[in-house]
């Protein structure tokens, strides 16, 4: 729930307590079904959109990730074809093209990872906030109807 929605709440709750409360049934189901559906929304819009930002940025990092590998590899294909000779000279060469080509995949491995990393923060810290926002409905949902029999 977005801090603007949680304040013009927090005023209307503290107005219901200022003033006193009709008890009829009828009222009280509507108030409660109005604030379960204008927080169930605000809150719905925001969580998929941040949602959608992780999903996005995840397919973003993957696909840097498979753009640095083929470009390793790329550039490995290409000093080993501008070889010539059969030598043991060579063959050093190669082998030493390979090495590198293994440790740039690495290099783009272990960027991904720290990437991935970051975004599964970012995740757990929205989890986080979803779950501070879904209590602070069920307390205003306990300051409207009473508390639990």
């Amino acid at each position: 729930m977005l801090p603007q929605h949680i304040d013009v709440l927090s005023k209307s709750l503290a107005d219901l307590r200022n003033r006193p409360r009709p008890r009829s049934r009828v009222l009280r189901r509507f108030a409660l079904s109005a604030f379960v559906v204008f927080a169930g929304c605000a809150s719905n819009d925001s969580r998929l959109s941040r949602v959608q930002e992780l999903q996005e940025a995840s397919r973003q990092v993957a696909a840097q990730e498979d753009q640095c590998m083929a470009a390793a590899v790329k550039r490995a294909n290409d000093a080993i074809s501008k070889l010539n000779g059969t030598d043991q000279a060579t063959k050093q060469q190669i082998q030493s093209i390979d090495a590198q080509r293994s440790h740039d995949l690495a290099e783009c491995k272990t960027t991904a990872d720290s990437a991935d990393q970051a975004l599964s923060a970012r995740e757990l810290a929205e989890y986080q906030h979803e779950a501070e926002e879904q209590r602070a409905r069920v307390l205003m949902l306990e300051v409207i109807t009473g508390p639990p029999p």
